[in-house]
């Protein structure tokens, strides 16, 4: 399809349901490339050489609407297209040139070719902050083409030993669900049979190098780690029964011990708490071998009978110890561990209404549970927050 590629016909340019490209009437080669999302991006196409019909076409992504208007856009593509008669292959340079480039050079090209081009800008600032957080720090400055996989292996395995410190510093300082006691941990997304949790230190003093790598019997990989959490058992059995299951809190929440201890069940007031509406059990260790002076979960057996009583809830009370409490996403886990409404409600007196399902009433199948869309918002803020402290 052939356009005049100016200012009123990228207002009126139509949707389109695969990648198209509008070609100007103009200036032969050039074009706009349309995406269904509705991202824009100026191209130009060529044939090197000789040209003719045997030699492949060429296509160079110039910029997008956001940062070049039409008119600067034509410009740059007679420039290429006038390099091109005299002989050049810019598309080749450009190939070329990213061979010698760095990581920063590389993430910069597909940041502006690829994503902001073509991605909304909140997946962009999504990449975005991956780049800046993780991969620009590690490799910005190696050369390409010298990138190993192992390096890249090594860097997947830093990010997983990150996330585990910065939710172990929200819970403790941000959002004071973790005290001296309590822990969380994140299951490797690269390998779901292996998780991350901190060695045996409080929650708001864990670092990266605390951080011990396990399998699902918890035993730690590489070498014997003394030094692990005794209840470690929560997790990796957790883990275990429950494949959809990426991050488990085990805390010593007094209000959760109380509701273990209480005839008053916990219900739910707030609608990010809506996962309450479909139970939260009670677990008592006695039933299962332990005892009023020792209510740990200190062996694979423990840690399975409590997986159990779980079953395909979010949480679980722990009687006369604390909660467990689990997520399909870390963010959604720590998200899940703030709610403490309930008992404040009580404590004004009076009738307390909940936020409850309808007797009879099933979850919605088709919808994301309430509050969800704003867990990795509100993960981001809680991140900022204990990082820039």
């Amino acid at each position: 399809m052939k356009i005049k590629i100016g200012r009123r016909a990228l207002s009126a340019l139509p949707s389109v349901t695969s990648p198209t490209v509008f070609y100007d009437t103009d200036l032969t080669g050039f074009g706009l490339k349309a995406s269904p999302t509705g991202a824009l991006s100026y191209i130009v196409e060529y044939r090197p050489g000789a040209g003719g019909r045997s030699v492949s076409k060429r296509r160079m992504v110039i910029g997008t609407p956001k940062n070049l208007t039409p008119e600067e856009a034509r410009n740059q593509a007679s420039g290429i297209l006038a390099r091109v008669r005299l002989g050049d292959d810019p598309a080749a340079e450009r190939s070329n040139a990213r061979k010698a480039e760095t990581i920063s050079d590389l993430l910069t090209s597909f940041m502006d070719d690829h994503i902001r081009a073509k991605r909304k800008a909140r997946t962009a600032k999504l990449f975005q902050g991956y780049i800046d957080n993780h991969i620009e720090p590690a490799l910005g400055t190696r050369k390409a083409p010298s990138l190993t996989r192992a390096e890249i292996e090594r860097l997947h395995k830093a990010i997983g030993r990150t996330n585990p410190v910065t939710a172990n510093r929200v819970l403790a300082h941000e959002i004071g669900v973790l005290d001296a006691y309590g822990h969380v941990s994140v299951r490797d997304p690269r390998n779901p049979n292996r998780y991350y949790l901190s060695r045996a230190i409080s929650a708001g003093m864990v670092t990266a190098a605390d951080i011990i790598e396990y399998d699902l019997d918890s035993q730690s990989i590489g070498n014997n780690r003394p030094d692990g959490y005794l209840e470690r058992f929560i997790h990796g059995e957790i883990y275990k029964a429950r494949p959809d299951v990426m991050a488990v809190i085990h805390a010593h929440s007094p209000e959760m011990i109380a509701f273990g201890a209480s005839s008053v069940p916990l219900r739910n007031m707030i609608h990010t708490g809506s996962f309450i509406n479909d139970g939260v059990p009670v677990f008592d260790v006695r039933k299962f071998g332990g005892t009023a002076d020792d209510m740990l979960i200190r062996n694979p057996a423990l840690g399975k009978a409590l997986a159990q009583v779980l079953g395909r809830k979010t949480a679980i009370i722990m009687f006369g110890h604390g909660v467990a409490i689990t997520g399909p996403s870390l963010a959604t886990a720590v998200s899940n561990a703030y709610f403490r409404v309930q008992e404040q409600a009580i404590r004004l007196g009076g009738t307390v209404s909940y936020l409850e399902r309808e007797p009879g009433a099933e979850p919605p199948t088709n919808v994301a549970p309430a509050g969800a869309a704003a867990n990795n918002r509100a993960w981001e803020y809680w991140k900022r927050q204990v990082t820039t402290k």
